[in-house]
């Protein structure tokens, strides 16, 4: 049969350990509510962009809306749009409506950017995107080429 240990060390070091605990217990409770946790991030304005048109100048008949500098995979494009549609996803009532930018970047999956940067002149290109207020850059959440290759 094993002795249980009677050491008075252990016995005060186990009781030192649980008041301590109680101690930092208790002023973590008395702490203001600011200095417990901090306020979650707001999320800020983000908007869906729906650019459509093509690489070489539009048919006959489709006036272009404006020309758009489109890099993606290093390669820089020039896109003739027939279409910029902005829906807001997220807004601050307080910030101002951020102008399109005329030069922009893409991000998004590999297999997306590679079909941008490969897209033939007279294939008409859609692209689907969200875009933060300020920022060049477009993230990619579809992309259509029409007609498909």
């Amino acid at each position: 049969m094993a002795c249980r240990c009677t050491s008075t060390e252990s016995r005060y070091a186990r009781r030192a350990a649980a008041a301590l605990l109680a101690l930092a217990t208790l002023l973590l409770a008395l702490l203001p509510d600011g200095v417990r946790a901090h306020e979650p991030s707001r999320m800020r304005t983000r908007e869906i962009v729906r650019l459509a048109g093509w690489f070489a100048p539009p048919p006959d008949g489709t006036a272009a809306v404006r020309t758009v500098k489109i890099r993606a995979q290093g390669k820089e494009r020039t896109l003739h749009a027939t279409a910029w549609e902005v829906y807001a996803l997220v807004a601050d009532q307080q910030e101002q409506v951020a102008t399109a930018p005329d030069d922009v970047s893409l991000q998004g999956s590999r297999a997306d950017l590679g079909a941008v940067a490969g897209a033939r002149p007279e294939q008409r290109v859609s692209l689907l995107a969200e875009r933060r207020p300020g920022t060049a850059e477009l993230f990619l959440l579809s992309v259509e080429l029409c007609p498909a290759r």
